[in-house]
């Protein structure tokens, strides 16, 4: 007969639910309440790469530079956006972070899905953490977060987009995150995670091509 502490026992060893969008979550027991998506945006599995996304945009593409990219201003394009103006999330607007309809969490997965903040990509790097090689026997390599209750999180290494070429697959992960960098406009945060490295950084070009995980609150 199971007792009730194993019976609690079995249910904080359950990391998957699924929400009324038909994502499933992770509850990593963080005083935020984050809830963190099981999957990058575009995949079906927890080991899947997903889409590549530039910053702010909404669906994927053949080519990600700043010719392509939609806040990009046709004359900073031909300057090297050295300081970098843009048409949005610029120097001017105060605007910090993506808005809805910028937000590709938000737009595919729906309901209360966003791309994570500063603030919850700095708590999920407070978390146990370790380099796994080949997760789960498919191949991939990746960041696995363990939360106070057990539960855990893998984010693979997905590598990223520029121009029409991907690189660094499955040696380093880029994911972008909702704040731009004021202080350089044509460059956003994002959390880089390798087999050496897990960091925040704020220099990423906002046209990269990168991988998003969604994320909401309880």
């Amino acid at each position: 007969m199971k007792t009730i502490n194993s019976f609690i026992n079995e249910k904080l060893k359950i990391t998957k639910k699924l929400l009324n969008n038909h994502y499933e979550y992770v509850d990593l027991g963080l005083k935020s309440g984050t809830l963190w998506a099981t999957c990058n945006v575009g995949a079906k599995k927890e080991h899947e790469y997903g889409g590549y996304f530039a910053w702010g945009e909404t669906e994927t593409k053949d080519t990600y530079n700043w010719n392509t990219y939609k806040f990009a201003i046709e004359q900073n394009v031909k300057d090297d956006l050295q300081r970098g103006n843009m048409s949005k999330y610029n120097y001017t607007d105060n605007i910090k972070n993506l808005q809805p309809e910028d937000d590709v969490a938000s737009i595919i997965m729906g309901g209360n899905w966003h791309t994570p903040t500063k603030k919850q990509f700095a708590e999920l790097l407070t978390l146990k953490n370790e380099w796994v090689e080949n997760y789960n026997d498919t191949g991939i390599n990746g960041r696995l977060f363990t939360g106070k209750n057990g539960n855990t999180l893998f984010l693979p290494v997905s590598g990223y987009m520029k121009d029409n070429k991907k690189y660094d697959e499955n040696l380093r992960g880029l994911y972008h995150c909702t704040m731009v960098n004021h202080d350089f406009a044509n460059s956003s945060y994002y959390l880089f995670i390798s087999r050496v490295c897990k960091t925040l950084n704020k220099d990423g070009y906002r046209y990269v091509g990168e991988s998003v995980r969604g994320v909401m609150n309880k």
